[in-house]
Parts: C-alpha cells; structure tokens; sequence
C-alpha cells in the first residue's frame, strides 16, 4: 500500500490554471495505491511475478470535447513480469 499527499504549491498551480484558461478542474489531494504481487519461480532459471493495483483517484481529468473536464474513476492495472535468467 502506498498514499501520496499533493503539496499546497500543486494545489495553488492548479487553481490558478483553472482561473488562466477558465475551465474547471477538481484539485486533488492525493491519491492511496493498493498492489498484490507475488513471484512464482517456476524452474532455477524462470520466474513469473503477476501483479496487480488498485489507484484510487489515479490523476487529474482528461478535457473533454466540450473543454470541460470529465470524471475520473479508480483504477485497475494487471501486470505480469517474467524473468529469465542464464
């Protein structure tokens, strides 16, 4: 598990974007990450490592057509590693 603040100089950049170029944008305060992962060694030379994370409010929202911001939901990520070694 991982939590990350947002500083009050990235919430003061933020705010004074949104009143420069006039569009609405959620100044976020942080974000929690959520990761499970395990390495299976499979033989002496190869590993597998699935992972997978949980990122809640990963990061500021994309604009829309309309210039506006849309929501952002959490996110899921799936990952998987392998490793060979001779």
């Amino acid at each position: 598990m991982a939590h990350s603040n947002v500083s009050r100089d990235e919430a003061a950049l933020v705010r004074s974007a949104w009143r420069l170029f006039g569009y609405p944008t959620k100044v976020r305060s942080g974000n929690i990450v959520y990761e499970l992962t395990y390495t299976a060694k499979l033989t002496p030379w190869w590993s597998l490592q699935p992972d997978l994370q949980y990122i809640t409010y990963p990061g500021v929202a994309p604009i829309g057509p309309d210039g506006l911001p849309r929501p952002v939901g959490d996110a899921l990520l799936v990952g998987l590693r392998t490793t060979v070694a001779f």
